[in-house]
């Protein structure tokens, strides 16, 4: 069974940011939106991925909604909207709305 492309992916910035990420993967696949947590590491290196470089490959990968994740967000129970030239940190639910409209106009 082949897997549909996500429509959101989950960027942690660092390592202890990775259990809200999947929280917040979960609370996105629950409403309905595809969604993935990005991978911290390049397969071929040990050593952490920087957050640009994990951003411009999920654009390469033609993924329409990045969430960035890091201590910020975390603590205020946000998520950080990553659009080109217009990044916006937003409460999660309000976040879904916007993700869900924007699916449904692609439709």
């Amino acid at each position: 069974m082949m897997m549909n492309k996500p429509t959101a992916i989950v960027l942690p910035i660092l390592e202890r940011n990775i259990p809200f990420a999947n929280t917040v993967v979960e609370k996105l696949n629950h409403a309905g939106i595809p969604s993935v947590l990005g991978d911290l590491r390049n397969d071929s290196r040990t050593e952490l991925e920087k957050i640009g470089y994990r951003i411009r490959q999920a654009m390469i990968d033609n993924i329409p909604d990045i969430l960035i994740v890091g201590d910020k967000e975390e603590t205020n129970k946000t998520v950080n909207h990553y659009k080109p030239n217009a990044s916006k940190e937003r409460p999660l639910p309000e976040c879904i709305s916007l993700i869900k409209e924007s699916m449904k106009e692609t439709l």
